[in-house]
């Protein structure tokens, strides 16, 4: 698997989409996921470092933008609403990602995989529920 190939899980399709550079200069961490019969749809995720500034946990900061370069939008208008259910697969399919084996981009990179804690972590309002 390439780091920014699909992987397909029962529950639909997932990838790391690559980094955006944001409104602000900051790079957004990019993931797209699509669920059967519909389109797919990106987010943005980022390490957290813990105090000692080594190890890490990942935040998805937010999801269901229809195009990559919109992941720093903060206005409710750019993403979509979901389900309940759609968010729980969402959810799934991301953690399923970023815990599989195989090359991952930054920051989950081979030479970072050691400090990451493998713990993921979801916003309050990361996606938004019907």
């Amino acid at each position: 698997m390439g780091e920014f190939d699909w992987m397909s899980f029962e529950e639909g399709r997932v990838r790391f989409a690559g980094v955006e550079g944001g409104r602000e200069g900051k790079a957004r961490y990019v993931f797209s996921v699509e669920l059967p019969h519909k389109r797919p749809y990106f987010g943005e995720f980022t390490p957290v470092f813990e105090s000692d500034r080594d190890h890490f946990s990942i935040e998805v900061v937010s999801f269901g933008y229809g195009d990559a370069e919109n992941v720093d939008r903060q206005e409710p208008h750019f993403r979509v609403v979901f389900s309940v259910e759609d968010a729980k697969k969402i959810q799934s399919l991301f953690c399923k990602l970023v815990l599989a084996e195989g090359v991952k981009p930054m920051p989950l990179c081979s030479s970072m995989w050691p400090s990451f804690r493998k713990k993921i972590i979801f916003r309050e309002v990361w996606i938004r529920i019907e």
